[in-house]
């Protein structure tokens, strides 16, 4: 069995589908998503993976994907303790991660996933959004007002770039 950082041994033999990609057998959707048009997944660590799902939904216009139908059909076959779950706006939700992705599946998923550490250190990847020139002005104020932080401004490489920090601190930037 495999060792995932945040559930420990993953209850699920792994397969691969059509294309190579390994997924566990009869895993849940947020742990072997439905693929689709979706080729990349990105994940972050973070002490709040809710309240993370919701910003990046909101910065890049996805949608905070919907779990309680499964978290409520792995309660009720006993595969998941009711610990492991939270009621989030009415919803069963897992405790532990959560989710945004892009509906038509061109952009990468968002998976958000809890960890007991803290941010230590600078992104070695980041994200960068992209706006049009005369928009990134307004573009910055609307990020700060969902909890981004303005780091620093860059015009060095042709184009003007925002350097920002989402709420829990990880690097991306405002093209």
């Amino acid at each position: 069995m495999g060792h995932h950082p945040v559930w420990g041994k993953t209850p699920f033999a792994a397969r691969a589908d059509e294309r190579g990609r390994t997924a566990p057998r009869g895993a849940p959707s947020w742990l072997a998503p439905d693929w689709g048009a979706m080729r990349t997944q990105v994940t972050f660590d973070c002490a709040d993976p809710h309240a993370q799902a919701r910003f990046w939904a909101e910065v890049l216009g996805l949608e905070v994907e919907d779990h309680s139908a499964l978290v409520q059909q792995l309660v009720a076959a006993g595969r998941l303790p009711e610990s492991e779950t939270i009621d989030l706006d009415g919803r069963s939700a897992f405790r532990d991660v959560a989710a945004s992705r892009d509906p038509s599946g061109s952009e990468p998923r968002l998976f958000f996933q809890r960890v007991p550490e803290g941010k230590v250190a600078k992104n070695r990847v980041h994200l960068d959004v992209h706006v049009e020139p005369d928009q990134k002005d307004a573009e910055r104020a609307r990020l700060i007002g969902l909890g981004a932080t303005f780091v620093e401004r860059h015009d060095d490489r042709g184009g003007l770039t925002f350097v920002m920090r989402d709420p829990e601190g990880n690097e991306f930037c405002l093209h």
